[in-house]
C-alpha cells in the first residue's frame, strides 16, 4: 500500500470517476433527444467514443438541432462536464506523487501524442489536488447532472426522449439510478 496515497485518496478517486460517468451518460441522454433517436441507438453509435470526441458530437449536433438558447445552454453544460476530465483521466491513467503544496497530490505522466515524448507531473508549477478540491470536483459533476435533467425538463427534451422510451417511463427521474 502507498504511503502517500490513503484510503480518503482512494474513496474520492472512485466518487470523481463514477459521477463523471453519470454525467458522461446523461450527456449521451441528451443526445439521444437533441438527434431524436431511441436511447438505445444513441447509447450503441456513442459507446465508441472518448468523452472529448461525445463533448464535441454533443455540442456540434445541439448547435445544428436545437434553438440558440437551448444550444447555448447545452454547450454550457457539456463545458462545465469537460472542465472536469483533466482529474478524471489523471485518476484513471496516471500514478501519483507528492504535490507542491501541502497535502496534495499530483499526476505523473508521459504524453506522446504529439510524437516527442513529455514527461509531466516532475515540476512544481504543475497541477496538483487536494482531497478537498478533489471531493469539490465530485460535488461539482453531481450538480451538474441535476442542472443537466433541469435542462431536459425545461427544454422539451425529455418528452422527446421519453417518447421513444418504453411506455412505463415518463420522464427522466423514471430512468434507473446509477446506485
Amino acid at each position: 500500500m502507498s504511503l502517500l496515497l490513503n484510503r480518503n485518496h482512494f474513496e474520492v478517486f472512485g466518487r470523481v470517476v463514477h459521477v463523471y460517468a453519470v454525467v458522461e451518460t446523461a450527456v449521451q441522454i441528451a443526445l439521444s433527444g437533441i438527434l431524436r433517436l431511441p436511447l438505445h441507438q444513441t447509447m450503441i453509435l456513442s459507446a465508441p467514443y472518448s468523452s472529448l470526441q461525445l463533448k464535441n458530437v454533443a455540442k456540434s449536433s445541439a448547435k445544428e438541432c436545437l434553438t440558440p438558447e437551448h444550444s447555448q445552454t447545452f454547450c454550457n453544460l457539456v463545458g462545465q462536464w469537460s472542465a472536469h476530465s483533466q482529474l478524471r483521466n489523471s485518476i484513471a491513467h496516471n500514478r501519483w506523487t507528492r504535490g507542491s503544496r501541502e497535502n496534495s497530490i499530483r499526476p505523473v505522466f508521459i504524453n506522446v501524442r504529439a510524437g516527442k515524448a513529455k514527461f509531466g507531473g516532475y515540476e512544481d508549477h504543475e497541477r496538483d489536488w487536494t482531497i478537498e478540491e478533489m471531493a469539490q470536483s465530485f460535488e461539482e459533476l453531481a450538480k451538474l447532472n441535476e442542472r443537466i435533467k433541469k435542462f431536459l425538463r425545461d427544454s422539451g427534451l425529455e418528452q422527446t426522449i421519453a417518447s421513444m422510451l418504453d411506455d412505463n417511463i415518463t420522464t427522466i427521474d423514471e430512468l434507473p439510478d446509477e446506485d
